[in-house]
């Protein structure tokens, strides 16, 4: 299949990030256009001038997107024509149009205008299309608002069934991939199941939240007992560094501590700069599950997908 999926790596592409982006908070769906790497001889200059135009145009229909997007406009200039009169080239070419959900890798829609454009080069007769391309006179804005809608509707009918999903995933105990599951639901304002998925995300977060903590627990705990030295308990801090204290797994904390401060003297350990070191980083799930949902959820998808778009490095 033509359209391929993006590796998500902290949407270090999209999702510096795609899929950056993967379980991000929005109210509306909106677009990010780019090109597939693969489309056409084109340099890096001729495709930014032409996802600019196209960004330009959507931006002005209320269409764009304020950061990287999970949901692409993917645009493919396609040559139908050539002419050369001796000096110049003349093409013809097909832009077509599609919204893809890079995430779910779904086609929502597919459109086409027509575009025409002189030059000495491929590239100068692309770049003279696409100053003579008005996208204000095309079926641009009605062909988006259709396929938000469409992607809307979809999601609204098919929210259960991924809600389902999660719900078994929990069940086995396997809480990433819950997680990874729960970020395939927008958080769009008008989602049909809202309720149910905000409160089943917070309830596998926090579960997810105990489970690392444990594990984060049992690491250190080794740690400081193959070596229970002012190295050993920096070594302990770094390992815990982020962890988010769980009622299960405090009373283990505070006796992990004490062993250290009973073992060391004062001058060897430091419990200000241990408790900061290892609570820096600490989420709170209540407040920021989203942001916490797609830091899991990226982690999880990292090595399950692969970039193949050009998104002009934008400045989101």
């Amino acid at each position: 299949m033509w359209i391929k999926k993006i590796q998500i790596a902290a949407l270090a592409l999209l999702l510096c990030t795609a899929v950056s982006a993967f379980a991000q908070k929005q109210t509306d769906i909106s677009l990010m256009p780019a090109m597939a790497t693969s489309t056409g001889d084109f340099s890096e200059s001729a495709r930014t001038i032409l996802l600019n135009k196209v960004k330009e145009a959507i931006t002005a229909q209320g269409h764009a997107s304020a950061g990287p997007s999970r949901f692409i406009l993917l645009v493919n200039p396609e040559a139908t024509d050539k002419q050369n009169n001796g000096q110049n080239m003349m093409f013809t070419y097909t832009l077509q149009f599609s919204v893809i959900d890079i995430l779910m890798d779904r086609n929502y829609s597919s459109f086409s205008v027509q575009m025409g454009g002189v030059g000495k080069t491929p590239d100068q007769a692309l770049v003279d299309a696409v100053r003579r391309l008005n996208l204000s006179q095309s079926r641009l804005t009605a062909s988006l608002s259709s396929a938000i809608a469409e992607i809307q509707k979809y999601f609204n009918s098919n929210c259960q069934d991924i809600l389902a999903k999660s719900r078994v995933y929990v069940a086995a105990g396997k809480h990433e991939e819950a997680i990874g599951n729960l970020a395939f639901l927008p958080d769009m304002a008008g989602l049909s199941c809202k309720k149910e998925y905000n409160d089943l995300l917070l309830s596998v977060l926090k579960q997810y939240t105990a489970y690392k903590c444990q594990a984060q627990l049992t690491e250190a705990k080794k740690e400081w007992s193959l070596n229970p030295t002012a190295e050993g308990a920096r070594s302990v801090s770094a390992i815990l560094s982020g962890i988010t204290l769980s009622a299960d797994c405090k009373k283990d904390f505070d006796n992990l501590l004490s062993s250290i401060k009973g073992k060391l003297e004062r001058e060897q350990f430091d419990e200000k700069e241990f408790r900061k070191t290892v609570f820096t980083a600490a989420v709170d799930i209540e407040r920021d599950k989203i942001a916490a949902s797609r830091d899991i959820a990226v982690a999880y998808y990292q090595n399950k997908f692969y970039k193949d778009y050009y998104y002009n490095r934008w400045d989101y």
